[in-house]
Protein backbone atom coordinates (compact mmCIF):
# COMPACT_ATOMS: atom_id res chain seq x y z
CA UNK A 1 0.00 0.00 0.00
CA UNK A 2 3.03 2.46 1.25
CA UNK A 3 4.69 1.42 -2.25
CA UNK A 4 1.62 2.26 -4.78
CA UNK A 5 0.91 5.59 -2.50
CA UNK A 6 4.40 6.78 -3.09
CA UNK A 7 4.15 5.24 -6.49
CA UNK A 8 0.98 7.90 -7.00
CA UNK A 9 2.83 10.55 -5.23
CA UNK A 10 5.78 10.32 -7.97
CA UNK A 11 3.39 10.43 -10.78
CA UNK A 12 1.46 13.34 -9.56
CA UNK A 13 4.42 15.33 -8.64
CA UNK A 14 6.31 14.56 -12.55
CA UNK A 15 2.87 15.94 -13.89
CA UNK A 16 3.37 19.08 -12.02
CA UNK A 17 6.25 19.39 -13.17
CA UNK A 18 5.68 18.53 -16.71
CA UNK A 19 2.42 20.84 -16.08
CA UNK A 20 4.90 23.45 -15.19
CA UNK A 21 7.52 22.93 -17.95
CA UNK A 22 4.81 23.23 -20.51
CA UNK A 23 3.18 26.42 -19.09
CA UNK A 24 6.87 27.98 -19.39
CA UNK A 25 7.13 27.14 -23.16
CA UNK A 26 3.81 28.86 -24.08
CA UNK A 27 5.18 31.36 -22.26
CA UNK A 28 8.05 32.41 -24.43
CA UNK A 29 7.31 35.13 -26.76
CA UNK A 30 7.58 34.64 -29.95
CA UNK A 31 10.19 35.54 -32.14
CA UNK A 32 10.07 39.14 -33.39
CA UNK A 33 10.24 39.93 -36.88
CA UNK A 34 13.17 42.02 -38.28
CA UNK A 35 12.79 45.27 -38.95
CA UNK A 36 13.20 45.57 -42.76
CA UNK A 37 16.40 48.03 -43.62
CA UNK A 38 15.45 51.84 -44.47
CA UNK A 39 15.00 52.66 -47.64
CA UNK A 40 13.40 55.23 -50.47
CA UNK A 41 12.99 56.00 -53.93
CA UNK A 42 14.57 58.69 -55.44
CA UNK A 43 13.51 59.90 -58.94
CA UNK A 44 16.59 62.22 -60.01
CA UNK A 45 15.69 65.48 -62.45
CA UNK A 46 18.58 67.15 -64.35
CA UNK A 47 17.52 70.49 -65.24
CA UNK A 48 20.60 72.10 -65.21
CA UNK A 49 21.52 74.71 -67.29
CA UNK A 50 24.45 72.96 -68.72
CA UNK A 51 24.86 70.41 -71.80
CA UNK A 52 25.66 67.57 -69.52
CA UNK A 53 26.80 66.21 -65.76
CA UNK A 54 28.66 63.12 -64.71
CA UNK A 55 26.45 62.24 -61.70
CA UNK A 56 28.44 60.34 -58.47
CA UNK A 57 26.07 58.42 -55.88
CA UNK A 58 27.91 57.97 -52.46
CA UNK A 59 31.57 57.33 -54.51
CA UNK A 60 29.85 55.20 -57.28
CA UNK A 61 29.55 57.13 -61.21
CA UNK A 62 26.37 55.92 -61.72
CA UNK A 63 25.87 58.66 -63.97
CA UNK A 64 28.75 59.38 -65.80
CA UNK A 65 26.52 61.02 -68.89
CA UNK A 66 23.40 62.71 -67.82
CA UNK A 67 21.89 65.47 -70.46
CA UNK A 68 19.87 68.39 -69.25
CA UNK A 69 16.02 66.97 -69.25
CA UNK A 70 16.32 64.10 -68.67
CA UNK A 71 15.38 62.13 -65.63
CA UNK A 72 16.46 58.92 -63.26
CA UNK A 73 14.03 56.11 -63.03
CA UNK A 74 11.59 56.26 -59.96
CA UNK A 75 13.51 52.84 -58.21
CA UNK A 76 13.68 51.78 -54.89
CA UNK A 77 17.31 51.72 -53.17
CA UNK A 78 18.44 51.29 -49.56
CA UNK A 79 20.02 53.91 -47.32
CA UNK A 80 18.48 57.49 -46.56
CA UNK A 81 21.84 59.30 -46.83
CA UNK A 82 23.45 60.37 -49.80
CA UNK A 83 26.36 62.31 -50.98
CA UNK A 84 26.31 63.45 -54.81
CA UNK A 85 29.12 65.01 -56.68
CA UNK A 86 28.24 66.69 -59.89
CA UNK A 87 30.69 67.77 -62.77
CA UNK A 88 30.22 70.20 -65.29
CA UNK A 89 31.10 67.71 -68.82
CA UNK A 90 31.54 71.14 -70.54
CA UNK A 91 34.63 72.27 -68.41
CA UNK A 92 35.20 69.56 -65.82
CA UNK A 93 34.35 71.75 -63.13
CA UNK A 94 33.11 69.58 -60.12
CA UNK A 95 31.17 70.33 -57.01
CA UNK A 96 30.08 68.17 -53.81
CA UNK A 97 26.91 69.67 -52.51
CA UNK A 98 25.81 68.94 -48.74
CA UNK A 99 24.93 65.10 -48.02
CA UNK A 100 21.39 64.85 -48.78
CA UNK A 101 18.90 62.83 -45.96
CA UNK A 102 15.98 61.25 -47.50
CA UNK A 103 12.47 60.25 -45.49
CA UNK A 104 12.17 56.29 -45.16
CA UNK A 105 9.58 54.56 -47.44
CA UNK A 106 8.33 57.60 -49.62
CA UNK A 107 8.67 58.56 -53.04
CA UNK A 108 10.73 61.71 -53.44
CA UNK A 109 12.58 64.00 -56.44
CA UNK A 110 16.27 64.75 -56.25
CA UNK A 111 15.98 67.96 -58.65
CA UNK A 112 18.83 69.83 -59.87
CA UNK A 113 18.97 73.52 -61.46
CA UNK A 114 22.07 75.89 -61.49
CA UNK A 115 24.87 76.95 -64.45
CA UNK A 116 28.09 76.16 -62.62
CA UNK A 117 28.77 79.51 -62.21
CA UNK A 118 30.57 81.68 -59.53
CA UNK A 119 27.81 84.61 -60.02
CA UNK A 120 25.67 84.02 -56.31
CA UNK A 121 26.15 83.13 -53.26
CA UNK A 122 25.69 79.52 -52.03
CA UNK A 123 22.26 78.35 -52.03
CA UNK A 124 20.75 81.07 -54.58
CA UNK A 125 20.07 81.00 -58.12
CA UNK A 126 22.16 84.26 -59.97
CA UNK A 127 19.97 87.15 -60.83
CA UNK A 128 20.24 90.05 -63.10
CA UNK A 129 22.50 92.23 -62.80
CA UNK A 130 23.91 91.03 -59.68
CA UNK A 131 27.43 90.50 -61.13
CA UNK A 132 28.59 93.82 -59.08
CA UNK A 133 27.53 92.95 -55.62
CA UNK A 134 29.27 89.28 -56.12
CA UNK A 135 32.27 91.07 -57.00
CA UNK A 136 32.44 93.20 -53.55
CA UNK A 137 32.60 90.27 -51.93
CA UNK A 138 36.00 88.84 -50.25
CA UNK A 139 34.65 85.62 -50.82
CA UNK A 140 33.89 83.74 -53.94
CA UNK A 141 31.03 81.62 -54.13
CA UNK A 142 30.96 78.06 -55.21
CA UNK A 143 30.04 76.95 -58.52
CA UNK A 144 26.36 77.65 -58.64
CA UNK A 145 24.06 74.27 -58.18
CA UNK A 146 20.90 73.82 -55.96
CA UNK A 147 20.07 70.59 -55.15
CA UNK A 148 15.90 70.38 -54.15
CA UNK A 149 14.20 67.36 -52.91
CA UNK A 150 10.11 67.02 -53.38
CA UNK A 151 8.16 64.44 -51.65
CA UNK A 152 5.83 62.70 -53.25
CA UNK A 153 3.60 61.63 -50.04
CA UNK A 154 2.83 65.73 -49.56
CA UNK A 155 0.71 65.40 -53.54
CA UNK A 156 -1.63 62.78 -51.31
CA UNK A 157 -2.80 65.27 -48.56
CA UNK A 158 -5.05 66.98 -51.34
CA UNK A 159 -6.95 65.37 -54.64
CA UNK A 160 -7.38 68.31 -56.74
CA UNK A 161 -4.82 68.75 -59.92
CA UNK A 162 -1.28 70.69 -58.44
CA UNK A 163 1.18 72.13 -60.47
CA UNK A 164 4.50 73.26 -59.59
CA UNK A 165 6.15 76.05 -61.39
CA UNK A 166 10.08 75.84 -61.07
CA UNK A 167 12.26 78.88 -62.42
CA UNK A 168 15.80 77.13 -62.70
CA UNK A 169 17.44 79.63 -65.25
CA UNK A 170 20.12 81.80 -64.04
CA UNK A 171 20.00 85.65 -64.56
CA UNK A 172 15.61 85.26 -66.19
CA UNK A 173 12.68 85.96 -64.97
CA UNK A 174 9.69 83.98 -65.45
CA UNK A 175 6.37 85.11 -66.31
CA UNK A 176 3.51 83.00 -66.15
CA UNK A 177 0.59 85.18 -68.12
CA UNK A 178 -1.73 83.24 -68.51
CA UNK A 179 -4.08 81.53 -67.26
CA UNK A 180 -2.93 83.19 -63.82
CA UNK A 181 -0.32 86.38 -63.55
CA UNK A 182 3.04 85.16 -61.84
CA UNK A 183 6.43 86.44 -62.12
CA UNK A 184 8.98 84.62 -60.84
CA UNK A 185 13.05 85.35 -59.94
CA UNK A 186 15.64 82.83 -60.64
CA UNK A 187 15.18 79.71 -58.31
CA UNK A 188 11.91 80.79 -57.52
CA UNK A 189 8.68 78.52 -57.54
CA UNK A 190 4.97 78.41 -57.07
CA UNK A 191 1.74 75.90 -56.70
CA UNK A 192 -1.48 76.21 -58.31
CA UNK A 193 -3.85 74.10 -56.82
CA UNK A 194 -7.28 72.94 -57.92
CA UNK A 195 -5.71 73.12 -61.35
CA UNK A 196 -8.01 71.34 -64.23
CA UNK A 197 -6.90 68.05 -65.75
CA UNK A 198 -6.48 69.71 -69.17
CA UNK A 199 -5.02 73.19 -69.05
CA UNK A 200 -2.90 75.29 -71.31
CA UNK A 201 -0.12 77.65 -69.60
CA UNK A 202 1.44 80.61 -71.76
CA UNK A 203 5.00 82.07 -70.06
CA UNK A 204 7.14 84.69 -70.95
CA UNK A 205 11.09 84.80 -70.31
CA UNK A 206 12.33 88.76 -69.86
CA UNK A 207 9.29 89.79 -71.74
CA UNK A 208 10.22 87.73 -74.83
CA UNK A 209 7.35 85.93 -76.56
CA UNK A 210 4.78 83.26 -75.65
CA UNK A 211 5.85 79.82 -74.65
CA UNK A 212 2.75 77.70 -74.68
CA UNK A 213 2.87 74.63 -72.47
CA UNK A 214 -0.22 71.95 -72.49
CA UNK A 215 -0.80 69.98 -69.08
CA UNK A 216 -2.41 66.91 -69.28
CA UNK A 217 -3.75 64.57 -66.31
CA UNK A 218 -5.76 61.68 -65.78
CA UNK A 219 -9.05 61.87 -63.36
CA UNK A 220 -6.37 60.48 -60.81
CA UNK A 221 -3.57 62.98 -61.15
CA UNK A 222 -0.26 62.86 -60.07
CA UNK A 223 1.52 65.97 -58.75
CA UNK A 224 2.58 67.68 -61.99
CA UNK A 225 6.20 69.67 -62.24
CA UNK A 226 6.92 72.22 -64.79
CA UNK A 227 10.94 73.42 -64.41
CA UNK A 228 12.21 76.18 -67.13
CA UNK A 229 16.09 75.57 -67.50
CA UNK A 230 18.53 77.55 -70.29
CA UNK A 231 19.95 75.08 -73.19
CA UNK A 232 21.64 76.80 -75.23
CA UNK A 233 21.35 80.03 -73.74
CA UNK A 234 18.03 80.02 -74.86
CA UNK A 235 14.70 79.09 -72.30
CA UNK A 236 14.06 75.44 -72.58
CA UNK A 237 11.42 73.76 -70.24
CA UNK A 238 10.60 69.88 -68.85
CA UNK A 239 7.83 68.51 -67.05
CA UNK A 240 8.08 65.33 -64.50
CA UNK A 241 5.55 63.84 -62.38
CA UNK A 242 5.50 62.47 -58.80
CA UNK A 243 4.65 58.82 -58.93
CA UNK A 244 3.65 56.93 -55.52
CA UNK A 245 4.30 53.72 -55.71
CA UNK A 246 4.67 53.78 -51.82
CA UNK A 247 1.52 53.78 -49.79
CA UNK A 248 1.68 57.24 -47.69
CA UNK A 249 2.66 57.16 -44.29
CA UNK A 250 0.29 57.56 -42.04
Amino acid sequence: MKTRLRSLCLTISALGICGTSFAQQAAVPPTPTPTPPPSTSIQIVNATSTPSVALEVNGRSDYPDFPQGEFTSDAPTEGLNYRYKVTNKSDGVSLTPPPVTFKNMENQTLLMIGDFSKEAQEGKMPQPKQQTAIEQTSKTPPPNLLLRVYSHQDGLKKKSVKIRIINGMPRKILNLVSPKKIALSSGDETELEGEPTVQMYFFQVDSGQNIPVLMRQDSNPMNANIVFYLKNNEPAFMRFFESTGRPPVE
